[in-house]
Order: structure tokens, then sequence, then C-alpha cells
């Protein structure tokens, strides 16, 4: 096919008022017989592949060069208690493949325990997105109560629920609930023990498949912090002779003891995207306010995740 177009073509050649290039023609020609018959194609820039993790309140994305999709994830906050409730902790959400152009703007919101505790991703508008298809929205442990922010009002492919916060009883405070994340539903809180002045309930584990509840408090010590997405065992809680220890690798902290006296522990993230990623609860306060839900670090807060 080549052979005949450069014949055909140089017999015109004689009928042109200059004469025919025929070194480029046959590159030309030899490019185009590579790519196929009749098809000429563009070159494009590749995507160069990456992680975007967003910073607190409400912000944009540009799309970088060449990329014509992205994943976004994002985890709602938990929050700190007001009262002998522990908090719930945020959900997760994701949205897998959504269509963008280069130098496309997207808009996110991060969350923060102290302000809106909803975090969301939109490609469409500088607004909440309405579906899958535009972006993702994780909602937050909601104010006034001490359940987890609810998979069944979150947008995304995947939704996993925060865990609930545990209820405060005659011995101590509840714990935080863990966040959900990648692997599962957060888990909840514990209870505070029923005999007074004694252990507030351990913090619940951040979501997997691993993930436990925390225990409540008992009369000789805090409850037990939640295990986290991988087994790892959350903090203990405090007795009369030691304080309650903190969770490690996504576990809930160790509830606190007695009326102001020994503090409940921490609840710890399970690192997904560097030193981020979903926490368990704190375990319940040995004051009258009980452990703060978990969300993707060790403050309650949210995150926003891109892939590209």
């Amino acid at each position: 096919m080549k052979k005949y177009l450069l014949l055909f073509l140089l017999s015109l050649s004689a009928f042109a008022d200059e004469p025919l290039q025929i070194a480029a023609l046959s590159s030309t020609l030899g490019a185009a017989s590579a790519m196929g018959y009749g098809q000429f194609r563009q070159s494009k820039g590749s995507c160069t592949h990456g992680v975007f993790i967003g910073t607190a309140g409400a912000h944009s994305f540009a799309v970088p060069a060449g990329c014509s999709s992205i994943t976004v994830e994002a985890i709602g906050s938990g929050g700190t208690a007001s009262n002998g409730y522990g908090v719930g902790g945020g959900a997760y959400a994701k949205s897998n493949s959504i269509a963008v152009t280069p130098g496309q703007t997207v808009y996110y919101y991060q969350s923060s325990y102290t302000g809106n505790r909803d975090s969301w991703v939109n490609v469409s508008a500088n607004s909440v997105p309405s579906s899958s298809s535009i972006g993702a929205l994780a909602k937050g442990a909601p104010s006034g109560d001490n359940s987890g922010g609810q998979a069944s009002l979150c947008v995304g492919n995947i939704a996993y629920s925060g865990g609930s916060g545990g209820t405060p009883n005659a011995g101590g405070t509840g714990g935080g609930g863990g966040a959900g994340g990648p692997f599962g539903a957060g888990k909840n809180g514990g209870d505070g023990s029923t005999i007074a002045s004694s252990g507030s309930g351990g913090g619940g584990g951040a979501g997997g498949s691993s993930s436990t509840d925390g225990t409540s408090g008992s009369g000789t010590a805090g409850g037990i912090g939640g295990s986290g997405p991988s087994g790892t065992s959350g903090g203990f809680g405090a007795t009369i002779a030691s304080y309650a220890t903190d969770g490690s690798n996504g576990s809930g902290g160790g509830g606190g003891f007695g009326n102001n006296y020994r503090q409940g522990g921490y609840g710890s993230v399970y690192p997904v995207w560097g030193s981020y990623g979903p926490s368990g609860g704190n375990g319940g306060n040995n004051t009258s306010t009980g452990g703060a839900g978990g969300g993707a670090d060790t403050s309650s807060n949210g995150i926003v995740v891109i892939t590209y």
C-alpha cells in the first residue's frame, strides 16, 4: 500500500509548482502505516500518578496533565464530647474512577472536629456531591447524640459507618466510637461502669474485619479499647494504681477510672495515607466528659484523599 501511494503522489508531483518533498512524505506515510490503515494519532502526555492529601477547610485541586480519571476517598470527623456520652466516629466513603480532564478544578472540603464534620469531594461544583459519578461525601459524627457518621447518608461506591460512642453510667463515661475506613465500619465505644466512681468505657477500634468494640468499665478498672483493623489490642483501662494506656495501630484508648482521678487513653491512627488513616476512639474520661470519636488523625479531624 505504501509503495503504490508513493508512486501515485510522485506522478502528481510533475504537475506541482514546487518539487514534492519525497523524504518528508515517506516519513509521514511510514508513521501512518505503522499506526494502522487510514489512522493518524496525536501523541499525548501521560499521567504521572500520585496521591493528594487535603488540608482542613474548603479548597480545590487541579487535575495534573495527562490524567483522565481520579479516585476520591474521605473520612468525616469525630468530635469531642460535652457530656458523659462518648462521641461517634466519622464515616468513610470512596468513589472510583471519576472522569476528569487535565487542568480541571476539583473542589473539596476537609472537616475538623470543631466545625462542619462532613468531608466531601466534587469534580462538578463547589458543593456537596449528589452522586458517586462526581464525588464522594463522608458523614461526620452528628452533634447532639452519640451515633457515628452513617454510611446510608454518605455518597460513594463504597461507604462504611463510624462506630457509636458509649453511654455513661454511675461509674463513668462512655468511650468514643472508632472511625470507618477502607477496611470496614468503625467499632463502638464501651459504656461506663454501673458501679459508682469506678471505670469509664474503652474507645472503639477503627474500622476493619479484625476490629472490636471497646469494653465497658468495671468496678475495678476502665474498659479496654477495641482492637484495630489488623487486630492490634486496644489500650488498657486505668485502675486505682495505674494510668490508662493509649491505643496503637488503629485501636481505641483505655477507659479512665474514678471521678477526677485517672484520665482515659487516646485512640490511635491506622496508617493508610502516610501518617493518616482511620482512628480508634478515645477512652471515656475521668470527669463528666465522654471519649472523643475517631477521625483520620489523633485529633478526630477528617480527611480527603485524591488518587490520580
